[in-house]
């Protein structure tokens, strides 16, 4: 018995010098990794963010579908019209990402597009842009779904205003009595009093959801990459602010998301 303690505690001991050595050898890499030179330190980064991002690269599953639940065949016009616009647009959202976290892209792939209804997309090198249209866009896009539709229904009626105020004013032009004349520009500046109403309540829509978008863009940067400075978050705030409205803009909404590591 005393013998099988002994032969343990040797294991042992061979154990933590086993451990030991590993520590120190670790320790003395560190230390070499330190006393690089800085450039030399950032491309050894740079080198093993990018094998620890190749080792976690997935494709991403989802369904594309009308907002207005429209049912459509995949033909060349649908793809370029509608599905190119949202898939570039998802393509210019990773490549923020990962220029704010300081990774290397990966190259951005369509795996396949089927020919249904929902149309459904697999791509490859876009794991966090996709996450963001699930969890942050298309959220935020529903939410002031009904202020965009408000907006375009009172732009489509200012327009209508101030051709109502232009056939006016060429009656009052053409009128032959004063009185008539008169009466008829008198409605012509109403109507573009009332145009005028029109138009500032859409600037107030139109700044409202630019609020929208620019705190859309925030929280984005925010989840990735929240230390950058001011100047790097207005620029890729600007970045972004192009993306999302290509996904504001689109008929399709992305939908039903799952993955699968490679």
């Amino acid at each position: 018995m005393e013998k099988e303690k002994m032969t343990a505690r040797k294991s042992n001991v061979k154990q933590f010098d086993g451990d030991a050595g590993a520590t120190d050898e670790k320790r003395k890499l560190l230390e070499m990794f330190l006393n690089l030179p800085p450039a030399l330190r950032s491309i050894v980064l740079e080198q093993m963010r990018s094998m620890i991002r190749e080792k976690s690269i997935s494709i991403q599953y989802f369904n594309l579908t009308s907002r207005e639940g429209e049912l459509f065949d995949l033909m060349p016009s649908t793809l370029r019209v509608k599905v190119e616009p949202l898939l570039e647009a998802i393509k210019e959202i990773q490549y923020t990402i990962d220029k704010v976290m300081g990774h290397s892209s990966h190259e951005f792939r369509i795996k396949s597009i089927t020919q249904e209804s929902p149309i459904s997309v697999s791509l490859e090198g876009a794991a966090e842009a996709v996450q963001v249209m699930k969890d942050t866009i298309v959220p935020s896009c529903r939410k002031h779904a009904e202020t965009m539709a408000l907006l375009q229904e009172k732009e489509k009626q200012a327009d209508i205003e101030t051709k109502n105020a232009e056939i006016l004013e060429k009656r009052a032009s053409a009128a032959k009595g004063r009185a008539e004349a008169d009466k008829l520009a008198a409605e012509a500046d109403k109507q573009r009093v009332e145009t005028e109403r029109i138009k500032l309540e859409n600037e107030k829509l139109r700044l409202e959801l630019q609020q929208a978008k620019i705190q859309m863009a925030l929280n984005i940067l925010n989840q990735y990459a929240p230390n950058l400075s001011e100047t790097e978050r207005i620029n890729h705030v600007i970045q972004l602010l192009r993306s999302i409205d290509l996904v504001i803009s689109s008929k399709l909404e992305l939908v039903d998301v799952t993955s699968e590591n490679q």
